[in-house]
């Protein structure tokens, strides 16, 4: 009887503090997701066109497939990809990152369960890059932002996707032939880092964007925490 109490006891303080760890997870999450990182930003003239686009849910970094400073379909062979693009070289590629498990387990949003997601924000997991490619020209919306950012900024950008991969022996990304959406042009990666509660997709891209100088939040544990930043402001010449 007095281990059942005990064991009763020790349960109500776990559920305790667990719920006092998520209450100010997300006041603390609210509190820094509000405030504007790189708000002296200025768009450059003529300059590299990105977008930041979100799904409600996630937010992934839309970037020119070839410029003077790279072509990803040298690193990210469109072949590999499915549906293969129908163009040799697809004007748009879309980078994001994320839980592997999540990937692998949630094909869509509506399959997610309270199970896998307590699991891959408690417990740090393996991670994927998830790439697309985009045949057609992006436009502006509320869940698609463009910014004209400069070579210097997209430089940046470019060793952070390229930071986020898993490499073999030959300095190539490890695809998972997993995974892939059918409405997209996509295909997974292997990444060295782990998700977790203080890692996630969003806080990924928001990462990404504070390093370029892009306005974002000072933390985002949410996509909103993002793209409001970027909905407030005027970011294209």
């Amino acid at each position: 009887m007095k281990g059942l109490k005990f064991t009763w006891k020790y349960s109500l303080r776990l559920l305790g503090a667990l719920c006092a760890f998520v209450s100010a997870y997300l006041i603390i999450g609210e509190w820094l997701g509000n405030q504007t990182v790189n708000s002296d930003f200025e768009p450059t003239p003529n300059g590299i066109k990105i977008f930041v686009i979100s799904n409600g849910v996630h937010t992934d970094i839309v970037v020119p497939t070839v410029t003077d400073q790279i072509d990803w379909t040298e690193f990210l062979d469109p072949a590999t990809f499915q549906p293969t693009p129908q163009t040799e070289s697809p004007p748009y590629i879309a980078f994001g990152w994320g839980d592997r498990g999540l990937y692998e387990d949630v094909p869509q949003w509506s399959d997610l369960t309270a199970s896998i997601a307590f699991r891959s924000m408690l417990i740090p997991t393996d991670s994927a890059v998830h790439v697309s490619y985009f045949e057609n020209q992006l436009k502006e919306t509320d869940n698609s932002i463009p910014i004209e950012i400069s070579a210097k900024q997209y430089q940046i950008l470019i060793d952070g996707f390229k930071d986020s991969f898993l490499l073999d022996s030959d300095g190539q990304p490890q695809s998972l032939n997993c995974c892939f959406y059918p409405h997209l042009n996509d295909q997974f990666y292997e990444s060295p880092r782990y998700y977790h509660i203080f890692e996630t997709c969003n806080m990924w891209t928001n990462r990404l964007l504070k390093d370029a100088g892009i306005p974002t939040a000072r933390w985002a544990p949410q996509q909103e925490n993002i793209m409001v930043h970027l909905r407030s402001r005027d970011l294209t010449n």
